[in-house]
């Protein structure tokens, strides 16, 4: 990780980390400054000038001796959003979220400078832990895993109006990817990271890194350090202590600045009071934060409030097609039931964000090869 933060200073003269209250971003920094690259940084966050995340990295950056700079939020534009989800449904087979096509379309600069981002350090803290209780432990048994994670971590696929096959599959799928794990280790949270390592890195990640506008660089996707994590001793979420050591070592004098508000860089340290510590205060924040918005009633978020908006007419022609996908999936009844409950109640924008991209995705084989299904 710290040998690729030293190479990426020789792509440009210019290294924008992004920086947030969260522990992976301040990782991210923690490798920067490892690597003496300090110089080349200046760490960017994006928010409210009172909110958590940008009182934490002004306080980080002054200790860190790196310029903080403010990055204004792009605003949502529902005139641009066609053109840019058929650039993203084309970079991505279809496989992203749309509300990103929300945002103004992309621009490619090379060279400008190298961004730097901390997203997918979860893979080495066990995100999966929480879903099998305080303690973090899963079961060794690949059929109670995948009853477990369907029941808590796909519980919201129960309530989509999907034809039963389409049901079965997910289930056949995820039992059938777990057989394989537990054919390497009977041990359960070897068996969750390993299918989270996988998801997280080769799926999702990889989105972003096949986008041609993209100069993103993530210490936490470095391929040596993914192949590494392969061999760390499980459960990661107790044995790996990539994150404390990282700030720990280099940049020691953030140690006292608390991650997210809430918590001291202590409780990420090895072992399983920790990981018992931290699952609970995860599981306790949530549920705050839940309790927090229903009495605030705040309003949505901006992609929810432009799929019941302005967008709402153009999704229901993309999902309402009579050749879409979404009707193979849901049946015309049941898009026409997702797009009336989003409309009235904001409950589904991932869900008509996924759908959207995958119709646009149909549409661009279907002008290169009419007339396919």
């Amino acid at each position: 990780m710290i040998a690729a933060s030293s190479a990426w200073a020789n792509e440009s003269s210019l290294i924008r980390c992004e920086l947030t209250a969260g522990i992976d971003s301040r990782a991210t920094l923690a490798c920067l400054l490892a690597a003496r690259v300090q110089d080349n940084v200046v760490a960017v966050t994006s928010g409210a000038p009172d909110s958590t995340d940008m009182t934490t990295a002004r306080r980080l950056s002054e200790l860190a001796h790196v310029r903080h700079e403010v990055l204004p939020r792009a605003s949502d534009d529902a005139s641009q959003f066609l053109k840019n989800l058929r650039l993203r449904a084309f970079a991505t087979n279809g496989d992203t979220d749309g509300k990103r096509a929300a945002k103004p379309v992309p621009t490619w600069s090379p060279g400008a400078f190298t961004r730097v981002e901390g997203t997918s350090g979860e893979i080495y803290r066990g995100f999966f832990y929480p879903y099998f209780g305080i303690a973090g432990i899963a079961p060794n048994s690949a059929t109670r895993i995948v009853q477990t994670l369907l029941a808590r971590r796909c519980r919201r696929f129960a309530t989509v109006p999907a034809a039963p096959e389409l049901k079965s599959d997910l289930e056949q799928r995820l039992a059938q990817c777990f057989a394989e794990y537990s054919a390497i280790s009977g041990n359960g949270n070897d068996m969750v990271d390993m299918f989270y390592l996988f998801e997280r890195t080769a799926r999702w990640a990889s989105h972003v890194r096949r986008s041609s506008w993209s100069t993103t660089r993530n210490v936490f996707l470095v391929p040596s350090a993914l192949r590494e994590a392969y061999r760390l001793p499980s459960p990661w979420g107790t044995n790996v202590n990539a994150h404390f050591s990282l700030v720990t070592r280099y940049f020691p004098a953030s140690r006292r600045v608390l991650i997210n508000g809430t918590r001291p860089i202590d409780l990420e340290g090895p072992g399983q009071l920790r990981l018992a510590a931290r699952v609970a205060m995860l599981v306790g924040q949530t549920a705050l934060q839940k309790m927090s918005k229903r009495l605030a009633r705040k309003p949505a978020t901006a992609p929810a409030d432009l799929f019941a908006g302005p967008l709402h007419p153009v999704l229901s022609d993309l999902l309402g097609a009579e050749a879409s996908v979404s009707r193979v999936i849901m049946g015309a009844a049941g898009v026409r039931r997702v797009l009336d409950e989003h409309k009235a109640t904001r409950k589904h924008p991932a869900l008509l964000g996924y759908a959207s991209t995958l119709e646009v995705y149909r549409e661009l084989l279907q002008e290169v090869a009419p007339g396919a299904r």
